[in-house]
């Protein structure tokens, strides 16, 4: 009978020291960040410091996806769908595959997904 090289114990040692790792690397990526601002003459609390930039850092992407999906939704009322504009690799690299049954909105939001891969899609 096969008996596997690693044992549970083992391997939740493993994970538990892959979070300590990775607890101490942001330990020192906020004590980094506190040193920073700090050596611009600004004394801040840490904590305080850490609470505001995840807060800053959560209304950027709240932004970011707003001014998507409004993009999104005015190219779609402009221009239609973008796989008429795409010499075709979208329907590859579409989550919806090569239906195109999504909304105009919905495949803008393909387009912009995949743009980056669109050299590689459709070469095999």
């Amino acid at each position: 009978m096969y008996k596997s090289p690693i044992i549970l114990t083992e391997l939740d040692t493993m994970n538990s020291m892959v979070e300590k790792a990775m607890k101490d690397v942001q330990n020192q990526r906020e004590e980094h960040i506190v040193q920073v601002i700090k050596s611009y003459s600004v004394n801040v609390d840490k904590d305080e410091l850490i609470k505001a930039l995840q807060y800053d850092r959560k209304q950027y992407q709240q932004g970011f996806e707003y001014g998507f999906e409004k993009a999104s939704e005015i190219l779609a009322e402009v221009l239609g769908v973008p796989c008429n504009y795409t010499d075709e690799w979208l329907p590859y690299a579409c989550d919806f595959g090569n239906t195109c049954d999504c909304k105009h909105k919905e495949c803008w939001k393909q387009f912009f997904k995949h743009y980056e891969k669109r050299e590689m899609v459709g070469e095999e």
